[in-house]
């Protein structure tokens, strides 16, 4: 699992977070119930639970659904909100990895170029390494941007960024 980098927030009291969930496992509104503590960079719930950090999202949606059908299976966001740190049990279900992303892409919620935490580009800079193709060598463009060679390759094929015209 990735360091998780955690937004500041008052520090839950022992008990607390598992209080806190089986207290809204209830939750019927439809609106979104927003995680109250901690917070992952993404904007994503983040709890200790069973003896590790998990995603609150997931946790809430085990505590609603039971365990993934597979261990595979993630918990989705219907609302596009999971970013804002919503935990509505109403909210969540299981899904496939190609099923949460493609409603991640629906909600325009799909974590694509400069919005990925370990993305080292930013649009632009795709621009121009692409019209660079022919004029300089894979190299000296990676140089140019901290990037390997490789990595030049796979923008200038659109296997990496293939979304941006």
């Amino acid at each position: 699992m990735a360091k998780t980098i955690l937004h500041k927030k008052p520090r839950a009291k022992p008990g607390e977070i598992k209080k806190w969930l089986l207290n809204n496992k209830a939750h019927d509104g439809d609106s979104c119930l927003e995680w109250p503590f901690a917070k992952n960079k993404a904007g994503y719930g983040n709890c200790k639970w069973a003896g590790g950090y998990k995603n609150a999202h997931r946790v809430m949606c085990e505590l609603i659904h039971g365990k993934p059908p597979t261990p595979d299976h993630e918990a989705a966001h219907l609302c596009g909100r999971g970013d804002s740190g919503c935990v509505n049990p109403r909210h969540l279900c299981w899904a496939s990895k190609s099923e949460n992303n493609h409603q991640k892409t629906e909600h325009g919620t799909q974590l694509r170029g400069s919005k990925q935490p370990t993305s080292k580009l930013k649009r632009s800079e795709v621009v121009r390494i692409r019209s660079l193709k022919g004029v300089k060598s894979y190299r000296e463009i990676g140089k140019m941007f901290s990037i390997s060679p490789q990595q030049v390759c796979k923008i200038i094929l659109r296997q990496g960024w293939g979304w941006l015209d």
